[in-house]
């Protein structure tokens, strides 16, 4: 890591750190506070190992701890932090993001993409404090598709089907002759009804004459 450590002849309220080859990653760390200070001491580290048990969102490039004196850390009021990640080390910058953990939790700072400068890529992220940092690339977001200016109101304006013709039943040649047949047994049946009426009348008269 890095440690720096300075006595000012005048306190300011402006300090500003820049680690240099030991971590090339951080290009610089940007202090304000709302009191002048006559001294400082900022100490900045990039562990290997996840400094805490949860996990940050999206995947993690890297992490870094930045730590300050407590006179410092007392009046602090903007962080600023100009970082950068190599090209290959990402799909794409716009879903990079620099993530502030505080109070058990990760917060995902507000990160500027810079643009690239050769083999990498260069964001300013700003916060109000400082802990344990990571640096991560978010999922993409898929948005729902849209659909294009000539299919908007596509089924309002459709013209109405029109209604399918049922096509004539042609009668099957076996059931043409069902209906002839029924009638045929209907008058048999009045026939026989008849006859039996006739029968039993002849046989009533022939009776009242003997």
């Amino acid at each position: 890591g890095v440690e720096v450590s300075k006595t000012l002849p005048e306190p300011i309220s402006e300090i500003s750190v820049t680690p240099g080859e030991r971590i090339p990653d951080i290009i610089e760390v940007n202090i304000r506070t709302g009191e002048p200070v006559g001294y400082y001491r900022v100490k900045i580290r990039m562990p290997e190992e996840p400094p805490v048990e949860e996990a940050p969102p999206g995947s993690v490039l890297w992490y870094a701890e930045i730590e300050v004196n407590p006179e410092v850390e007392r009046v602090i009021e903007r962080v600023e932090i100009r970082f950068r990640v190599r090209v290959d080390a990402v799909n794409n910058p716009e879903n990079v993001r620099l993530a502030h953990y505080k109070d058990g939790l990760w917060v995902l700072e507000p990160t500027e993409y810079e643009g690239r400068e050769g083999e990498y890529y260069v964001f300013r992220a700003s916060m109000e404090g400082l802990s344990v940092f990571a640096v991560v690339e978010l999922a993409p977001q898929v948005s729902p598709e849209q659909p294009s200016p000539g299919e908007v109101g596509e089924e309002e304006h459709k013209a109405p089907e029109a209604p399918e013709e049922t096509p004539p039943v042609t009668p099957i040649p076996g059931e043409k002759r069902e209906a002839p047949r029924a009638e045929r047994a209907n008058l048999l049946l009045v026939a026989g009804i008849i006859i039996l009426i006739a029968v039993l009348t002849g046989v009533y008269f022939l009776w009242k004459r003997h």
